[in-house]
């Protein structure tokens, strides 16, 4: 089949629809499949679970009592067959066992295998192409966790998202999977849907597009937390933010090391919603220009987004437009960026600050040598406190404050700095000797304009 052959047919067949499937497990080695289910969880939420290892033709079924411990076992499963699973429940969702510690209400394995088709039909058994909405909290919670078992699950459809906290922790440190869902369909989100959902997927390679264009709080944190070998971020849709929303979202993934242009658009932001988000991403080499175009920004909004990103060298100028600040927004926004070298070309328009806006921002840049010029003329509490403490090589700071009166507003900002270097004031500014202002062994020089 030629190229043009093998491009038609693509066009002409879509690709498979597994939502209208049972959720299925294939063994991709010899194995037994179990669910033990805690009675202490139980109470009614699971009324039976059934598996068929026939294509559907007859069921095992167990029903489950609320009074005693159940484990459900399938026989051993050959390499290249499946189970489908079906349920009449509540909900499945494991609420003690985000640590890792817990194992019931989780699927086992004794052989790798991967997982298909909607999981609805746990809930709604065989009425899941008609089941409606979901109606508990946490109701795939921690169904994976820790399943070292599981390598693919590219083919699992995950519709409704309804309730809060659904998926929340569902592959948390499934340390084999490679492959996630390629798509997570929801366009209506719940607050925490998706929280944890892939944490310590140290193998997964690929992250699920993300067609939601309203966010709730918490809905994405911490979602793809460790996945060290994610290298490629996912498309997302979003328009409007929520609180915590993007929180920590790709914090420690090691192995991302760009950002696609116009990724973050949204201007107006809410608290906390970019907040640790590309944490310790230790690979990002650059920031695109034009990332982050917000100009209403919300308390904690860029708090730690890039602390750690130590391969990151230079800043745009215009990368933070804002002139109206928020308590905390930058708040260690660089900090342990070892690889930054100069700052001075960064523009802080901003003239007008808050409590903490600038707190420990540049903190242990350790290869920082020049500042953003700081323009403001009034400090409030604790707006530079640490802001450059730790940066061993940093040699120029130009900051034309007059009034210091905020409470801590540069408490210990110029410590463990170089030991020689220029500091640039206002010509009626008085600032006291030391790392909570100039450094002792640094030449202090006035202000022209």
């Amino acid at each position: 089949m030629n190229w043009f052959d093998q491009r038609r047919r693509a066009m002409t067949n879509p690709p498979h629809d597994y939502s209208k499937e049972y959720f299925t497990f294939e063994a991709l080695e010899e194995c037994v499949f179990s669910f033990p289910i805690d009675a202490n969880y139980k109470n009614g939420n699971i009324t039976s679970v059934s598996y068929s290892t026939d294509e559907g033709a007859t069921w095992v079924t167990t029903n489950v009592s609320t009074s005693e411990a159940t484990t459900i076992t399938t026989p051993t499963i050959p390499q290249g067959s499946k189970v489908l699973w079906k349920g009449i429940a509540t909900t499945y969702g494991d609420t003690t066992g985000e640590t890792g510690a817990d194992k019931t209400n989780t699927f086992e394995s004794t052989g790798n295998f991967k997982i298909y088709g909607n999981i609805t039909s746990l809930i709604f058994g065989d009425n899941f192409l008609n089941g409606g909405s979901l109606q508990s909290s946490h109701n795939f919670s921690c169904l994976f966790q820790s399943n070292t078992k599981l390598i693919d699950a590219k083919g699992l459809y995950l519709g409704a998202t309804n309730t809060s906290n659904c998926y929340h922790y569902l592959f948390n440190g499934c340390t084999n999977l490679i492959y996630g869902p390629s798509i997570l369909p929801a366009t209506t989100l719940a607050s925490s849907c998706y929280n944890n959902m892939f944490r310590g997927c140290t193998s997964l390679v690929n992250a699920p597009d993300l067609p939601a264009t309203t966010l709730v709080n918490n809905c994405y944190q911490n979602m793809f937390y460790g996945c060290s070998s994610l290298t490629k971020l996912p498309k997302i849709s979003a328009t409007t933010l929520a609180n915590y929303c993007y929180y920590g979202m790709f914090n420690n993934c090691s192995s991302l090391v760009t950002i696609p242009d116009n990724y973050l658009p949204i201007t107006s932001l809410k608290e906390y919603c970019y907040s640790y988000m590309f944490q310790n991403c230790t690979s990002i080499t650059s920031i695109p220009n034009g990332l982050l175009p917000a100009t209403t920004l919300a308390n904690g909004c860029y708090s730690n987004m890039f602390n750690g990103c130590k391969a990151l060298t230079s800043l745009y100028s215009n990368l933070l437009p804002a002139t109206s600040l928020a308590e905390y927004c930058y708040n260690d926004m660089f900090k342990g960026c070892s690889g930054l070298l100069d700052a001075s070309n960064l523009v802080l328009a901003a003239t007008t600050l808050t409590k903490g806006c600038y707190a420990e921002m540049f903190m242990s840049c350790t290869s920082l040598t020049k500042a953003p010029t700081l323009p403001a003329s009034i400090l409030p509490d604790s707006c530079y406190n640490y802001m450059f403490n730790g940066c061993t090589n940093l040699s120029y700071v130009k900051m034309l404050a007059t009034d210091l009166s905020g409470q801590y507003c540069i408490s210990y900002w110029l410590t463990n700095v170089s030991a020689t270097g220029i500091f640039v004031k206002h010509p009626n500014a008085t600032i006291s000797s030391g790392g909570s202002g100039i450094p002792s062994g640094w030449t202090v020089q006035t202000a022209t304009s």
